[in-house]
């Protein structure tokens, strides 16, 4: 991991943030949240540190995330072949080079292995 700039942003309620995963901005109101919502809801950052929010409402917790940076991440079928593709989330710690119903969140700079990549994200752009 070699994490860059941090930005705060206010969780969702009844959410729970977990720190290495990836926090998303609800669609409809704005909040952070650790679902993709196939595709719907756009790609935040890395979340620094674990914030449970699971009994508060909308906006009563923040979290850090990490929106720039290299994140190592876990797929399936991943190959070298991925290297300087776009990447996008199937949920808050799965990434795949498909995107149809998921989140761009970067491009592939490093393959691991076929269940791990490492990705440079990049919050706020077209990857």
């Amino acid at each position: 991991q070699e994490p860059g700039g941090l930005q705060k942003v206010l969780v969702a309620a009844s959410t729970v943030l977990y720190q290495g995963t990836m926090a998303f901005s609800i669609a409809a109101s704005g909040f952070a949240d650790d679902d993709t919502a196939t595709g719907a809801n756009a790609f935040l950052g890395v979340v620094k540190e674990k914030v449970d929010n699971s009994a508060g409402s909308a906006g009563d917790l923040s979290a850090e995330v990490y929106t720039t940076g290299v994140f190592e991440f876990t797929g399936s079928s991943l190959t070298q072949a991925l290297v300087g593709d776009k990447i996008y989330a199937s949920d808050n710690f799965t990434v795949t080079a498909t995107s149809t119903n998921n989140t761009l969140i970067g491009r592939c700079v490093e393959f691991v292995s076929t269940t791990r990549i490492r990705v440079r994200i990049e919050v706020g752009t077209q990857a």
